[in-house]
């Protein structure tokens, strides 16, 4: 029972996975939608100055911090109203404050670099099988260089191609599942007429066993009667033979068929433990290979470390704990100090490197109970249990300083890399997000201060 309740497990998130990547599909078409409405719109209303590029920065924020739909929406169409009432002037007035406008720009060549940034951030929050890291880091860098309009046929055909793959592998795994539920209901039959056949043979023995009961005592009846009558000593010798022969074949013919039976009994045994250890070791490989694809699941393909998915898994069951318990909790929501500076100078090779390597300092730093994740981009995130906002900012300072003096170099380049944090303690009546948001919170206030430095939520 525990197997088939284990299996049905499997099947249903198996299913709700499909579900969930068929939703992805529809929401990147409602994005895509989205953008061709809009983002045109906001490009032609705005003034070439840097109220453009605050508002793209804007909007580019939301969408780094949000895969809701819903919110990307409603920031974009807030802009385009924005926009539009900034454009028009009242009428019979002259605004002078205002610089002449230079060359209209191309708007197909914004909107595309808009939506490339976007889609870039959009990728950096979604999981894809490890065998598809090499063609989504391959894509990533097409998006941070920037896609013109030419190439969308082709970039968007990629996209639909590891769509389509994610898609094949959800179907081949899921009739690799079908194929073993089978196998399991086949053994299961199996188990069931071996089940009823035992009940038989027991009908059937108890049976065998009254019948020889009769045999015996109808032989010993008749014995006595022969007993009681008027007979001589030399028949009576013969009828008691005869009488004991019929009870002894009576006996031979019952051990006969329980013999019998009890052999046959013996061999449907022996070939349901062979086919109950074969449907172990199948549940074993596939339990394997489940675990091993949801550790891939979990697993950030670049650094090695979790992302996003393995953070939000290990954080539902730290705040269940700590709401159980009571025990101190903390964030700490990290950030590479000008990563993107990284990238324009060194390129996205030097980025990468720099991921990784920073991704390991702090993984090999921190205490033994902490989760380190890379939650998209350049940022990270710890989850430190048992640690209040002082012991997990002492911590974090300790992080911080063995990151800025790893001497990073690049190509024999050094190349200065820090970080800054944000902390923010679990208090009554959190939940996770509201964490979160003031973490970043904090995060933003130590770039504000000048960056390489950690935050608490709360500090000026």
């Amino acid at each position: 029972m525990a197997e088939k309740n284990e299996i049905d497990r499997w099947r249903r998130s198996l299913e709700e996975a499909e579900s969930e990547l068929n939703e992805k599909d529809k929401q990147l078409d409602e994005m895509r939608l989205l953008y061709c409405e809009h983002v045109s719109t906001l490009i032609r209303q705005h003034d070439h100055n840097n109220v453009l590029a605050d508002d793209l920065l804007s909007f580019n924020k939301v969408s780094r911090d949000s895969s809701d739909f819903k919110v990307l929406k409603k920031t974009l169409v807030q802009l385009v109203k924005k926009s539009s009432a900034t454009a028009i002037s009242p009428a019979g007035s002259q605004d002078i404050s205002r610089p002449e406008p230079g060359p209209d720009p191309d708007p197909s060549q914004f909107c595309a670099s808009l939506i490339s940034e976007i889609l870039y951030q959009l990728l950096e929050k979604i999981s894809l099988p490890k065998d598809l890291s090499d063609r989504l880091n391959l894509l990533k860098k097409q998006l941070q260089k920037g896609v013109t309009m030419e190439k969308w046929a082709s970039l968007l055909t990629e996209m639909s191609d590891m769509a389509s793959f994610v898609q094949l592998k959800i179907n081949h795994e899921r009739l690799d599942i079908e194929v073993f539920l089978k196998q399991v209901t086949g053994r299961l039959t199996e188990l069931d007429e071996y089940i009823q056949g035992s009940q038989s043979h027991f009908e059937r023995s108890q049976i065998n066993s009254k019948a020889l009961g009769d045999a015996v005592k109808m032989e010993m009846q008749n014995l006595v009667s022969s007993a009681e009558g008027d007979i001589d000593i030399t028949a009576l010798k013969r009828q008691i033979q005869n009488g004991l022969a019929a009870i002894e074949n009576h006996i031979d013919g019952y051990k006969k068929t329980e013999t019998e039976h009890h052999l046959a009994a013996n061999e449907e045994v022996k070939k349901l433990l062979g086919r109950l250890a074969e449907l172990e070791q199948e549940s074993e490989g596939l339990k394997a290979r489940v675990q091993k694809e949801r550790m891939q699941a979990q697993t950030d393909t670049l650094t090695g470390i979790a992302n996003r998915l393995g953070y939000d898994q290990r954080l539902a069951q730290e705040y269940a704990r700590w709401k159980r318990f009571k025990t101190p909790l903390s964030l700490v929501v990290w950030d590479i100090d000008y990563f993107k500076c990284i990238n324009d100078d060194y390129g996205h090779a030097a980025g990468d490197k720099a991921l990784k390597t920073i991704a390991t300092l702090l993984a090999g730093n921190v205490r033994e109970t902490d989760y380190l994740a890379r939650y998209g981009g350049e940022e990270f995130v710890l989850i430190m249990p048992g640690a209040t906002a002082a012991s997990a900012k002492r911590v974090a300072e300790k992080l911080r300083k063995t990151v800025a003096g790893s001497g990073f170099h690049f190509k024999g380049v050094p190349v200065s890399i820090t970080i800054s944090g944000g902390i923010a303690e679990f208090a009554e009546g959190d939940v996770s997000s509201s964490v979160f948001e003031r973490a970043d919170k904090a995060l933003y206030l130590a770039k504000k201060n000048g960056r390489n430095q950690v935050v608490i939520d709360g500090d000026k």
